[in-house]
């Protein structure tokens, strides 16, 4: 099932079709979870549609495997697959700024009847210059994250999904200020993050 917009398509022809009027060959189409994909339009689209179908549990062993790529400046910052409820585009005029918070935070969003806080990953990889543009990726995380669950995370881009297999196995052992590759990881997240600074 694909969701577009808070309606439901069985197939991803049908969204393609309600969504541009005709199956479009452009889109860039990457296999998400079993047979849903992660779907990036060429600008023609306002966000990023993302299969909306919860697994069964025999997919959740295959997407224990997959990793999703997103960039950050020159660093590519990959999330596991099961920590991702969507990826969606926002206006930053959305955004509530938290002005005595950890400037890692860039304030909060109201999205789909829940409070998002959001975290800037430039921020977090302290890439040194980098502005926030009017349109804004945000990675959302679910209870799979564990203590990240239900916040946000600013990137750059989305790049694509892979398996572990496909990752230079050193990610899973390079602390983030080594490589150009990051996985995201609970402990990347600083413990004062969520208290207010004087």
């Amino acid at each position: 099932m694909f969701e577009w917009r808070k309606s439901t398509y069985p197939t991803l022809q049908a969204a393609e079709s309600a969504v541009l009027g005709k199956p479009q060959e452009h889109l860039f189409k990457t296999p998400l979870r079993g047979g849903d994909f992660l779907i990036t339009p060429n600008s023609q689209l306002p966000t990023l549609m993302i299969a909306t179908q919860t697994p069964p549990a025999t997919t959740q062993a295959v997407l224990a495997d997959r990793f999703i790529l997103t960039g950050v400046d020159l660093f590519t910052l990959v999330f596991p697959a099961v920590w991702v409820a969507e990826i969606v585009r926002i206006d930053r005029s959305q955004i509530l700024d938290l002005p005595f918070y950890n400037p890692l935070m860039a304030g909060i969003i109201h999205h789909n009847g829940q409070i998002v806080p959001l975290i800037v990953a430039a921020r977090l990889l302290k890439v040194e210059k980098f502005a926030l543009r009017e349109r804004l990726i945000v990675v959302t995380l679910n209870a799979a994250a564990g203590k990240l669950a239900n916040i946000g995370l600013i990137v750059d881009r989305a790049i694509s999904t892979t398996t572990r297999p496909e990752l230079p196995p050193q990610l899973f052992t390079t602390s983030p200020s080594d490589a150009q590759m990051c996985l995201m990881s609970a402990d990347l997240i600083p413990s004062d993050l969520w208290q207010p600074r004087n």
